[in-house]
């Protein structure tokens, strides 16, 4: 949805406008518990993003009750000041309740039905992608069991951490007879950036155009923020997809999140090859 992509970007907008707005009001009188307020309710919003971004993480909590805290914790000092100006009551009321519920229960989720191709028992198809340099690869020409993840693309910085933990995987998912594909439709130069940066015996792909993405229904339609597109990204994407299969290419694994901040771990992986192996 077009209003997804123009949502997160607003938001993290309008939360540092409230915040800069704050902290002059602070500047001028710090005895003002109003403008605190408004601190307290929406910069732990404002900090998840910039620690996503300094510190990635590959996973959070379906919901991340501790912002709700702070939310509630703002709106009681608000009350308590018994201040009746606007603009702190819409930015706790509105940012910090509003824009968190809506970013954690509507934009986090997609909403998503289970592809009926990525099914546990059934054969995975022939897909064919594109590496770095523009070169067809084709899933039936990789020897072995094949572990698939399709991620948003080098701007999505939960999808980077994912990679990074799948990484330092490497020599276990090998030993274990596992390739790794790592699918993206970014422009084929971020994927060339992403495989130099990581340096491992993975497969970079690009899915071209999301042609493989409409075709397991795994596609995230406006799913790019808005303002990445003049760093070359397209505004489709996909939805962060896990697919592992056995050396027959026979799916065994599918992790279909239904949130993207919700993303299995390596050792499920790891512990699921274990177990077909005794």
């Amino acid at each position: 949805m077009k209003i997804k992509s123009l949502f997160i970007s607003l938001y993290i907008t309008a939360m540092s406008l409230a915040l800069a707005q704050a902290a002059w009001m602070l500047h001028a009188d710090p005895r003002l518990l109003p403008w605190w307020a408004v601190v307290i309710a929406i910069a732990p919003g404002l900090l998840f993003f910039a620690k996503l971004f300094l510190a990635p993480t590959a996973r959070t909590a379906a919901v991340m009750w501790s912002v709700f805290g702070f939310n509630a914790l703002g709106t009681l000092l608000l009350w308590v000041s018994g201040s009746l100006a606007v603009w702190p009551w819409v930015h706790v009321l509105g940012l910090g309740w509003g824009g968190n519920a809506l970013y954690q229960f509507w934009y986090s989720r997609f909403g998503r039905q289970p592809s009926p191709t990525l099914t546990v028992g059934k054969k995975l198809p022939t897909l064919q992608f594109e590496d770095a340099k523009g070169k067809a690869v084709n899933t039936d020409d990789i020897p072995g069991a094949v572990l698939l993840m399709f991620y948003r693309g080098n701007w999505c910085p939960l999808c980077m951490a994912q990679i990074k933990e799948v990484a330092q995987q490497y020599q276990a998912l090998a030993a274990r007879g596992v390739q790794t594909l790592l699918i993206s439709s970014q422009p084929h130069d971020n994927t060339a950036d992403l495989a130099a940066k990581f340096n491992v015996p993975f497969h970079f792909l690009v899915d071209k155009d999301n042609r493989v993405a409409s075709a397991l229904q795994i596609l995230a339609k406006d799913g790019t923020p808005t303002g990445l597109q003049v760093l070359g990204y397209g505004n489709d994407t996909v939805m962060p997809t896990v697919v592992l299969t056995d050396r027959h290419k026979t799916i065994v694994f599918c992790d279909e999140t239904d949130n993207y901040r919700v993303r299995p771990e390596p050792a499920t992986f790891l512990a699921l090859l274990d177990a077909q192996q005794r």
